[in-house]
């Protein structure tokens, strides 16, 4: 039961919603619309640079890091 964020296109509001399953009518929760956008949420983009990726010394693990294919080896750096 993830929460996703939303933008509704219609009054601009962005928020968030609980959503119980995928095929589930999402409406906005100030004009009550259902021409919404799915945002990507800052919580999935930082996650993919989490401090399990690093090792101590700050660089990136070569043992199937995520971040693994940058070819800065520092996380901090990786554009990815």
């Amino acid at each position: 039961m993830p929460i996703r964020e939303f933008k509704c296109n219609e009054c601009g509001l962005e928020f968030e919603t609980l959503v119980m399953r995928k095929d589930e009518k999402i409406n906005c929760e100030k004009c009550g619309s259902g021409n919404l956008d799915k945002l990507l949420s800052a919580f999935a983009v930082h996650g993919a640079h989490s401090a399990d990726n690093k090792s101590s010394s700050g660089s990136c693990s070569s043992s199937g890091s995520k971040c693994g294919s940058c070819g800065s080896h520092k996380c901090s750096t990786c554009s990815n």
